[in-house]
């Protein structure tokens, strides 16, 4: 099947799309796409599928060109690692900064390692190999010292503690900033929490 066209465009992304609607009125318009009409580049850019190729373009034109066309679905809230939060402090960024897309969540504290490999910090030792207690990343009064820091500039706090002993560490932590009764403001918090001892939950 033969066409005569005045115009023929290829591709139905906003540019091609653009193109056909300036040359309509002088003329007949093609326009040539690979599937259907809504397999475009500039569709998928506004679901956040895109890329940079040129130098006139770049990272932060593409999330403003999705943001307008109202396609961002996606929700981050970020756990920021406390040996990388300094340019956050520096820049006075804190907990609840951002945009509904992007926010600054709490300040992740490690207290110890994790129940899988028996590196979480327990009080007795583990039944089966390497057996020992576990590991703390941080001792006692260095964790108390972290929460007291990041708690005085504002930050919501959120600490990996899975062994009692972790745990323990922690709630002292927490103590130390919010007394043995408190709102909790901040809304600091334990990641995790799999072997608690009662006396130290209540």
């Amino acid at each position: 099947m033969q066409y005569d066209v005045d115009f023929l465009i290829i591709g139905s992304g906003i540019g091609g799309l653009t193109l056909a609607l300036n040359v309509a009125g002088t003329g007949q318009v093609a326009i040539v796409t690979k599937k259907e009409a809504i397999e475009t580049n500039t569709n998928y850019a506004q679901g956040g599928i895109a890329s940079v190729l040129s130098k006139y373009d770049s990272f932060d034109l593409h999330v403003q060109d999705t943001l307008a066309a109202g396609r961002l679905k996606i929700r981050v809230y970020t756990m920021n690692h406390d040996i990388m939060t300094e340019s956050l402090v520096e820049a006075r960024i804190k907990t609840g900064f951002g945009s509904p897309h992007l926010r600054i969540g709490p300040i992740k504290i490690f207290a110890d390692g994790g129940m899988s490999n028996r590196t979480a910090a327990v009080s007795q030792p583990y039944l089966t190999p390497p057996h020992g207690t576990g590991l703390k990343i941080q001792s006692r009064e260095a964790l108390i010292e972290a929460v007291k820091r990041y708690h005085a500039l504002g930050y919501q706090i959120a600490i990996h503690a899975q062994g009692d002993a972790g745990i323990s560490d922690t709630l002292d932590a927490f103590e130390a900033v919010l007394g043995p009764q408190s709102g909790n403001p901040l809304r600091h918090r334990i990641e995790h929490g799999c072997v608690w001892l009662c006396r130290r939950s209540e």
